[in-house]
């Protein structure tokens, strides 16, 4: 019974290819749509998350000033750290790989007939290890060359100003947070209602909100593109009808020799179903195409989500079946003597 219902709406889809593509262009805009939307959403946090982590595992920021507050976002001043304050977390906090102190300035560089200005951090070895920075050539500081200020450099494409702790692997970033604070608080001489004069930032809240910001993007995406599949469902419902209204005299007939309602109504509503399983696949070959072109061009990775996948296609599926039920139930409820006397 159901073989000969795909067979029927394959031949009536067949018989009209160009309507039945016509018709199927709404599921298969969305499909592809929500694919690719979601697909290279999912690449770019994963961009997000990977360029973050290049900054630094497991490590925290710790600034003079209270961060940027009020609708202008102005930092409030505060005394600057020493090298005491330095020494005092390394001595004092528990589980840390790392602490390196910074101080930064600009300066004009010149190498032989080229000179760039640029900024200038001052720092020690500690801070390529807190930065998981590997040399590509050349050697870290001796110790000779720190202790006496030798005038010598390593070159890198970014500068900044902190003390940058990394914890140890396995070590609560949270946990070491709070130590900071503490001592930072009693360094400075903080009374108890007084409002910290320095911050310390987690660079996991920084991945944590960038990565929850993509991902709320790439789902409202997701969602815009979704209705396109609505309106193809309309689409769907508005040919079935129009199908119904042409081929009255066959169903009348149908009727008249013996076929029940739930045979009429479940043909129908396979052709329905088929046609909106055709766009999913579709979309599916199309959006997946569309979606590695687009993380080429942005520089993303392409990350294959079959899940998405799935559920675009049932989602299409279930489009057929809800938008084809209506043509298929007025098919099924046709009056026979009614139908063979059409024209």
């Amino acid at each position: 019974m159901l073989w000969e219902t795909l067979l029927l709406a394959q031949r009536e889809i067949r018989r009209n290819v160009m309507r039945s593509s016509l018709t199927i262009l709404g599921i298969v805009i969305g499909v592809a749509v929500v694919i690719t939307m979601v697909t290279v959403g999912n690449g770019a946090t994963e961009k997000v998350t990977s360029d973050i982590a290049k900054l630094g595992s497991n490590m925290l920021h710790v600034r003079p000033g209270q961060g940027r507050h009020g609708p202008g976002g102005a930092r409030t001043s505060a005394d600057p750290f020493d090298a005491a304050d330095v020494a005092a977390i390394q001595r004092e906090v528990s589980g840390l790989r790392a602490v390196a102190p910074t101080a930064a300035s600009s300066g004009q560089v010149i190498y032989g007939n080229e000179n760039w200005s640029t900024s200038v951090t001052g720092s020690t070895n500690a801070f390529m290890e807190v930065r998981d920075w590997p040399l590509d050539y050349g050697r870290r500081f001796t110790g000779g060359e720190m202790r006496a200020g030798k005038a010598v450099c390593i070159l890198g494409k970014t500068d900044i100003t902190n003390i940058l702790v990394s914890a140890a692997d396995g070590v609560s970033t949270e946990k070491v947070k709070a130590d900071i604070e503490r001592l930072m608080r009693e360094r400075r001489h903080m009374g108890r209602n007084k409002v910290d004069d320095f911050n310390v930032r987690d660079m996991k809240e920084i991945v944590s909100t960038l990565t929850g910001t993509t991902r709320v993007l790439t789902a409202l995406l997701g969602a815009v593109a979704a209705v396109s599949l609505l309106v193809g469902g309309i689409g769907i419902m508005n040919i079935m009808l129009v199908s119904v209204t042409e081929r009255t005299r066959e169903i009348g007939t149908r009727l008249a020799i013996g076929a029940l309602e739930r045979e009429v109504l479940m043909q129908f509503l396979v052709e329905a179903v088929v046609l909106s399983s055709l766009g999913g696949l579709c979309g599916i070959a199309l959006g997946l195409g569309a979606a590695a072109f687009g993380a080429s061009a942005l520089s993303v990775p392409f990350i294959f989500d079959p899940g998405i996948v799935a559920v675009a296609f049932a989602f299409s599926a279930a489009v057929g079946v809800l938008f084809g039920y209506v043509p298929a139930r007025k098919a099924a409820r046709l009056d026979s003597i009614e139908a063979l006397r059409h024209e």
